[in-house]
């Protein structure tokens, strides 16, 4: 039996839409300057990381995603992670390429961490995120 599609915008979306310039090649500045964060696979872990919780909530409430507090596992140290979706990622990444603020990463780099990503979204989310014009 297939699973019923969720046809409710994500919150995101709405953030997104609503990004200017500035933010966006600040957002393009922390996404090249980090091999994983919004690039990685796993939604187990914070995106990005900071010692205290301003940044994370400013990113969350600008961008998307969600700011949570963490302990480090072999430290026992307090974090705050700035935490995103397979599909918020791919929204970020996705408005990072269609506005064109990308300066170290390429059209073929950003389309094959575009696709990596997208091959581990759920068939159903895929199409939810075409519905709201994020498709590949």
């Amino acid at each position: 039996m297939a699973r019923a599609r969720r046809s409710a915008p994500q919150k995101g979306s709405d953030q997104l839409s609503k990004l200017t310039s500035e933010d966006l090649i600040y957002l393009a500045g922390i996404f090249e300057s980090a091999l994983q964060g919004m690039r990685a696979l796993g939604t187990g872990f914070a995106a990005y990381a900071s010692p205290n919780e301003d940044w994370p909530k400013y990113m969350a409430k600008t961008y998307c995603g969600e700011a949570k507090e963490y302990t480090a596992n072999r430290t026992g140290k307090t974090f705050w992670g700035w935490y995103l979706s397979l599909e918020d990622r791919f929204k970020l990444i996705k408005t990072i390429e269609r506005a064109g603020v990308a300066r170290a990463t390429g059209p073929i780099e950003l389309d094959g961490i575009l696709y990596k990503i997208w091959k581990r979204i759920d068939l159903d989310r895929r199409q939810v995120l075409e519905g709201e014009g994020y498709g590949r």
